[in-house]
């Protein structure tokens, strides 16, 4: 009986619920980090300044990072957009875009006008930017600039094609959300915020729905791609810490994220980073944990996830955080008998879009030793555990899980909003017990 009630207690306590971890990078760089772009999960750009501008490369996922770019003056880039492992640009304080066509190992610059704060090309010669002084255009792949609005400052951008796009515009008296549908022809306010809190920048996880991030966690959401929104949080004016949402990027329609700096007015102003989590569409936000903590980081200024999983933030002080799991997986036990036997069951539903989920068993007796018939049983530990997507060519797109999972029955949920329809595979992992099964994905 002891037994029994032992190992009930057991399970109940090992209930998993992974949530995005993000760990600091060892860059190397001392810089103060404005910018981020990561084309997949290896090939990835930040850029900054530390007297001169810097952009920096790596090419195996953050774990080493070559210089590449450095000017001769003083510069500072806050912003990176690349539209292939070849050519990108980047956007300067001073009135500069920077760009290069042979993956960061040559750079030219053209003139733009006002502080660069967002870049982003449709393809190789129609590009749009934000800048201190508007909206600008390019139609010869950056080579030279033309306004498509003016306006005191410009802040935040998303374009859906070489015609429809939204940017932000804020001065001080009003923050406003302006869209196009002619490629910045003409251009109409669909959102004013009267109180000039500031719309930073725009996460969109489809062609629909969308989200734009501002002071005192102020959250918008979109559900007919920009020509409405609808205002999810924000807190109260009064609030004695105000949190400015500098960069927000969500995974789903639940989960995001947001990056950027909190401030505690008063005789002496307090600032500090800002790492942000939601789980519930922006109703609320939470402090994310990262390790270390982030007390004697000032500004985290941008970030970046790649698949839905591979996450960078970056910020002051060369500080570059990653995450392998940034678009956590929920996962916990949905019993509390033990099994005897690993399996793993038929994704439900199936066909799915966006969303099925996916049980699977861990038993306490787990395995069989060198000598025929031995059963193992396994410790307290567990057993490591990895449940990976791939795609119909055998190519990794998700990790929902990668860790010691103890005895149990699991269910774990898998979200497909940023993949294309069509035939995946999931595959269990779990000591020497390996099984494959093959799900739809009908969008």
């Amino acid at each position: 009986m002891k037994k029994i009630i032992v190992i009930v207690i057991f399970l109940l306590c090992s209930a998993v619920n992974s949530h995005g971890q993000w760990n600091k990078v060892n860059s190397g760089i001392s810089d103060y980090l404005f910018s981020a772009f990561f084309i997949n999960t290896q090939t990835g750009y930040i850029g900054g300044q530390d007297s001169p501008g810097r952009i920096y490369k790596t090419v195996n996922g953050g774990l080493n990072w070559n210089l590449v770019l450095a000017t001769a003056g003083n510069e500072r880039f806050e912003c990176l957009f690349f539209i292939n492992e070849q050519t990108g640009w980047a956007g300067s304080y001073y009135g500069l875009t920077y760009k290069t066509t042979n993956g960061g190992a040559n750079w030219s610059y053209s003139v733009i006008q006002g502080r660069v704060r967002r870049i982003q090309f449709l393809n190789q010669l129609t590009g749009f930017a934000v800048t201190s002084q508007g909206a600008r255009k390019s139609t010869n792949g950056g080579l030279s600039w033309f306004s498509v609005l003016n306006a005191s400052e410009g802040i935040g951008l998303k374009f859906f094609n070489t015609e429809i796009g939204l940017v932000s515009i804020q001065n001080g008296s009003f923050s406003k959300i302006f869209k196009t549908v002619n490629g910045g022809l003409n251009w109409t306010e669909v959102y004013n915020e009267p109180l000039a809190t500031g719309i930073n920048n725009f996460s969109f996880i489809n062609n629909s729905t969308g989200y734009a991030s501002g002071n005192y966690k102020l959250t918008l959401k979109t559900i007919d791609q920009g020509s409405s929104w609808t205002e999810v949080f924000k807190d109260p004016s009064s609030v004695s810490v105000i949190y400015d949402h500098r960069v927000i990027h969500f995974v789903d329609a639940n989960l995001g994220y947001a990056c950027g700096q909190y401030l505690i007015p008063g005789p002496s102003t307090y600032r500090g980073a800002v790492f942000n989590k939601t789980t519930n569409g922006g109703l609320t936000w939470e402090f994310q944990s990262i390790t270390p903590g982030i007390h004697n980081v000032w500004a985290f200024e941008d970030m970046q996830i790649v698949d839905g999983q591979i996450g960078f933030v970056v910020g002051s002080s060369g500080n570059v955080y990653k995450s392998t799991n940034a678009g956590f997986v929920g996962i916990q036990p949905i019993s509390t008998e033990i099994p005897q036997y690993f399996s793993l069951h038929q994704n439900y539903p199936n066909p799915f879009n966006p969303s099925t989920k996916i049980k699977f068993q861990i038993p306490l007796l787990r395995g069989v030793s060198g000598e025929a018939g031995q059963l193992v049983t396994p410790g307290r530990d567990g057993v490591f555990t990895s449940l990976k997507i791939f795609d119909i060519l055998g190519r990794e797109v998700r990790t929902l899980v990668n860790e010691n999972l103890k005895p149990g029955i699991y269910e774990a949920d898998f979200n497909s909003t940023d993949l294309p329809s069509g035939v995946y595979f999931y595959k269990l992992n779990a000591g020497e017990f390996v099984a494959t099964k093959k799900m739809i994905l009908m969008k």
